[in-house]
């Protein structure tokens, strides 16, 4: 059964979304991570999955690049990959 829907970034984009769950600030819950597609800029986006409140809102690499950004996550830890069409680099 679907427990949430919502939208991470404009619901024009058609760029995608890649997503990640992992409790990043020790509350025992999970939040969410939404990183922006490829033709997105490198935005990621954390979201309380209980109010679905947007908790962080950066973007990992240089705005101006829109190749997306990858997400990955474990407790206590964000790790983002660089989009396609720039070099291939990994923050966390």
């Amino acid at each position: 059964a679907e427990l949430r829907s919502f939208f991470a970034f404009d619901p024009a984009a058609r760029y995608g979304v890649f997503v990640a769950a992992a409790d990043l600030d020790g509350d025992g819950v999970a939040e969410i991570i939404a990183g922006a597609g490829e033709g997105g800029s490198p935005h990621v986006k954390v979201i309380r999955f209980a109010d679905l409140a947007e908790t962080a809102s950066f973007f990992a690499f240089d705005p101006a690049q829109r190749g997306g950004v990858s997400v990955g996550a474990q407790t206590g830890f964000l790790v983002v990959g660089s989009g396609v069409g720039v070099a291939s680099e990994v923050r966390v």
